[in-house]
């Protein structure tokens, strides 16, 4: 969903305006004058026969607050008008010689290609995100968490942690990590499983009581938290 901030600044809402909702889901605002923190992602502001001095004004206060495309209607608007809207950053201005359709089509194609940059955002945002959460580096021996210094840790400490991180989200059990760890028959000396996984805690954990990466798998073994890979 995206936000469409209509600016009717004569407080008339031209009957083609009601025709901007092309395909997309778009939220539309009707505003008479320019609301600070409304959460709108683009604007479009109806100038109609207002003077170019106020459709500045109001596009200046929106690009004070905001950096997000702007079109702007006005009825009169003369070649050097449209390149002065234009200059000072205006992505599309429309004049009474358009046609309704064109001017539709301009904004509908121009609210797709915003909903996208707001998609492809907010996917770099949660990739970068988890890339800070949580990050094995095998040569030192060691974790990054949340983007801090490292926490190294030992041999097996390593092993045990590096198991459940590969196989998250699904649960490793005691027998699969004594395998891995020792490289050796299944003993049933889970104590010893458990010990390691206590260390891990208290140097990962900020409350080893209530661990949130490595978690108990009741009477089968342990799971590294998903959210964290």
């Amino acid at each position: 969903m995206v936000k469409l901030g209509v600016l009717t600044l004569n407080g008339k809402k031209e009957n083609w305006c009601h025709q901007l909702h092309p395909s997309i889901e778009i939220e539309m605002s009707w505003q008479k004058v320019f609301t600070q923190n409304d959460g709108c992602d683009a604007y479009f502001i109806v100038g109609g026969e207002l003077q170019l001095a106020d459709i500045c004004n109001s596009y200046m206060k929106i690009m004070e607050n905001n950096d997000c495309p702007v079109w702007i209607y006005k009825e009169k608007c003369s070649a050097n008008d449209r390149l002065l809207l234009y200059n000072i950053g205006a992505i599309g201005v429309f004049n009474e010689e358009m046609s309704q359709e064109e001017m539709i089509k301009a904004i509908h194609n121009g609210m797709v290609l915003t909903k996208k940059n707001i998609e492809d955002k907010n996917k770099e945002t949660s990739v970068q995100d988890n890339e800070k959460k949580f990050k094995l580096i095998s040569e030192n021996l060691c974790v990054l968490l949340d983007n801090k210094n490292p926490v190294y840790l030992t041999k097996k400490e390593y092993k045990a942690l590096s198991l459940l991180y590969s196989a998250s989200p699904k649960a490793v059990s005691y027998k699969e990590m004594h395998q891995a760890i020792w490289d050796s028959s299944y003993d049933e000396k889970n104590y010893r499983i458990a010990n390691i996984i206590f260390h891990l805690r208290v140097k990962l954990e900020k409350d080893v009581s209530a661990p949130k990466i490595v978690k108990t798998v009741r009477s089968n073994g342990y799971l590294f938290n998903y959210d964290y890979k």
